[in-house]
């Protein structure tokens, strides 16, 4: 019951009486105007605090929170309303998560602190949880969120939501025992795949191209004098730039971000190709590189211009489902530890439909990026290194080789890029002098970002200690691990093996 002023009440009671009399009387009267300018002044929920002080009071729902069967790397979030619900308005200074795994729990859309919440306002705030990307078990973690507020409710200013979280066993990563294994310098292991245009507008360019395809394939399949190994070991595929529609060629159909496999050479040409049984791709087997290459790169030729878009072709070749497709790509990227070597060759720009960022970052999730290499032939002047309109004497269309601005917006993002001039009748010596003509490493860039403590280095199967001054290092900046002192080999080391734990985060 709430407390009138004593005015009301008089005046209530005043009227009561006159009703009655009126009833008495015989005579029925409408007492409602003599109520009218009765005024009502609440103060307390509780008539007995009359005269108490206002407090301010924060109510929150829900008072837990509990989120089960999280996906391993997914997010969940759940919402939490603060209400002041007291006499007068509070402040919440800060909203904060309290836990030894801060790291999975977040606050976010958090409203600009300190707030003020006047009498019977709310406001939301959303707690995100990201459950352990790796974890063996299913697992529980425990937070607090912290509210620090000056209401009469707090304790020592604060007030915490408690929150649990549960997550499903499972890794996203299947293995975290990760080795790398590097060659010698005169051994280098290459995913090396190109994307060639293969429209009309190229055949002018065609004639100076087929002589740097044959120079690179001659480059790239040399023997050591001594050993007659070959200097590189290499898995060679080429996809089409077209990335919309199938093309039809004879009998045959070639399908966007499918390598191509003309008739009687494999889609992948390697010069160690594995052992049975191996994936259909490296099918039939062969050591004539130049005629698989050349007749590969060269199979739908004078097709029509369409929609030229390297960039989403290379990301198609490498994407499920034809990366792991046996039919498809499968085997192209089975070595972690090499280098992928993406090639464009075209007279054109790119016109994937996404920016070019997200073709970027698409490859730095399948390599390291420092074991990425970009080349980019097309329409590039050699004197300002700048994309440009080149006349490569194209009687087809006139224009020659256009400006290539968003592959030059691609190779910014990558540190290991060099572009060429598609007019440039020696780019295939350019490209080998560049890349392909290393000398012996002197850095060794991870597959996965490691648990530090867990590396272990072996040179030519010797341990190698930790130590920053004859040993390991390693560069958490760069993620590889280079030598030291007396740990630094005279001549280049036969292999050099990594093992470590991949780090969950």
């Amino acid at each position: 019951m709430k407390r009138v002023k004593f005015t009301a009440i008089f005046g209530l009671v005043i009227a009561l009486l006159f009703a009655c009399d009126a009833k008495e009387n015989g005579v029925l009267q409408d007492v409602s105007s003599l109520t009218d300018n009765i005024t009502y002044d609440i103060i307390s929920e509780n008539p007995d605090n009359a005269g108490a002080e206002k407090s301010s009071k924060l109510c929150i729902e829900p008072l837990s929170i509990k989120i089960e069967d999280a996906l391993p790397d997914e997010t969940s979030e759940r919402e939490i309303r603060l209400i002041s619900c007291g006499d007068k308005s509070l402040e919440i200074k800060n909203v904060e998560i309290i836990s030894d795994k801060a790291e999975r729990f977040a606050v976010i859309d958090k409203p600009v602190m300190p707030l003020v919440l006047a009498r019977g306002e709310s406001v939301i705030v959303k707690v995100r949880y990201t459950a352990d990307r790796c974890s063996d078990t299913a697992a529980y973690d425990e937070a607090k969120l912290k509210i620090i507020t000056d209401a009469s409710n707090a304790s020592d200013s604060a007030i915490y939501v408690n929150i649990l979280a549960q997550s499903i066993k499972g890794e996203v990563t299947n293995d975290r025992n990760i080795t790398d294994t590097f060659v010698s310098n005169s051994i280098k292991g290459e995913n090396i795949l190109w994307c060639i245009d293969t429209t009309k507008s190229m055949a002018d360019e065609r004639e100076n191209i087929k002589p740097n395809l044959k120079k690179f394939i001659s480059y790239l399949t040399k023997r050591d004098t001594l050993s007659n190994e070959y200097n590189i070991i290499f898995n060679l595929s080429v996809v089409l730039e077209e990335s919309d529609e199938p093309f039809l060629i004879g009998e045959k159909w070639y399908y966007p971000g499918v390598f191509i496999g003309s008739e009687n050479y494999p889609k992948i040409i390697s010069d160690f190709p594995p052992p049975h049984p191996r994936n259909p791709a490296f099918e039939p087997v062969t050591e004539k590189f130049e005629e698989a290459f050349l007749a590969n790169s060269s199979v739908l030729q004078d097709r029509p211009d369409g929609k030229e878009s390297c960039l989403l072709a290379l990301k198609k070749a490498l994407s499920d489902p034809n990366i792991n497709d046996p039919a498809g790509n499968k085997g192209f990227l089975d070595n972690d530890y090499s280098y992928l070597t993406l090639l464009i060759l075209t007279d054109s720009d790119d016109n994937s439909s996404a920016p070019v960022s997200f073709y970027s970052d698409f490859f730095k999730t399948i390599r390291n990026e420092k074991l990425i290499n970009v080349f980019v032939i097309a329409g590039f002047d050699p004197g300002s290194s700048e994309p440009k309109p080149l006349d490569c004497g194209d009687v087809i269309d006139g224009k020659g080789a256009v400006a290539a601005k968003r592959y030059a917006e691609f190779m910014s993002k990558f540190e290991n890029s060099h572009f060429a001039s598609i007019c440039s009748p020696d780019w295939a010596d350019y490209l080998f002098e560049k890349h392909f003509n290393r000398s012996c490493n002197v850095e060794y860039y991870l597959s996965r970002r490691p648990e530090v403590g867990s590396i272990e280095v072996f040179r030519d199967n010797i341990n190698i200690p930790r130590d920053d001054l004859n040993g390991f290092v390693y560069n958490s900046e760069h993620n590889s691990v280079y030598f030291t002192g007396n740990a630094v080999p005279a001549n280049c080391p036969n292999n050099v093996t990594i093992r470590y734990k991949a780090a969950c985060n």
